[in-house]
C-alpha cells in the first residue's frame, strides 16, 4: 500500500471512532435524562406521600377533604400551612413537567380538578394564588372543570 492510502484509511477509521463516540455520548445523555426524569418522579412520590400523611397526623385537618363543610369557610392555622405545602407541591410537579425533567403524569390536570372541588382548598386557592408565577395559575385554573376561576 502506498503512503495515500494509508493515510486515507487513517483518516476513515480516526473518522468512524469520532462518530461512534459521538453517538455514545448521545445515548448516555437521554440515558442519564431518563434517569433524572425518574429520581424527579420517586422524590415527588416520597414528597407527595409526606404531605398527605401529615392529614393523618395531625389534628384538625379532616375538613380539607370535605365536600360538605359547615357554614364555616375560614381556614385554621394548620389547614391554610398545609394547603400552602399542598400547592407548593403541586407548583413542584408543575415546574418539572414544564422543563421536561419529569416523566408524564397524565392525570394531574384531572386530580387539580378534583382536589379543587373540595371547598376549603378553593377558598384557599382563591384567597392565595396572587402568590403564584401567573403560568401556574393559570395552569390551575385550566384544570376547573366547573368554569370558575380566580381574576389575576
Amino acid at each position: 500500500m502506498d503512503q495515500g492510502t494509508i493515510s486515507n484509511w487513517f483518516t476513515l477509521l480516526q473518522s468512524a471512532g469520532i462518530i461512534f463516540s459521538i453517538l455514545l455520548s448521545t445515548r448516555a445523555i437521554f440515558r442519564e435524562a431518563r434517569s433524572r426524569k425518574i429520581s424527579n418522579y420517586i422524590q415527588l412520590t416520597q414528597f407527595h406521600r409526606e404531605i398527605w400523611k401529615m392529614t393523618m397526623e395531625l389534628e384538625g385537618l379532616q375538613r380539607i377533604r370535605s365536600k360538605t363543610i359547615d357554614c364555616d369557610l375560614r381556614l385554621t392555622h394548620n389547614e391554610e400551612q398545609f394547603l400552602t405545602f399542598v400547592f407548593l407541591h403541586i407548583t413542584c410537579a408543575f415546574t418539572l413537567a414544564k422543563s421536561n425533567d419529569l416523566i408524564s403524569i397524565d392525570q394531574m390536570k384531572n386530580d387539580i380538578s378534583e382536589f379543587l372541588t373540595f371547598p376549603l382548598v378553593k377558598e384557599f386557592w382563591q384567597s392565595n394564588s396572587r402568590y403564584y408565577n401567573q403560568d401556574f395559575r393559570d395552569f390551575v385554573n385550566a384544570c376547573r372543570k366547573d368554569g370558575w376561576t380566580v381574576k389575576t
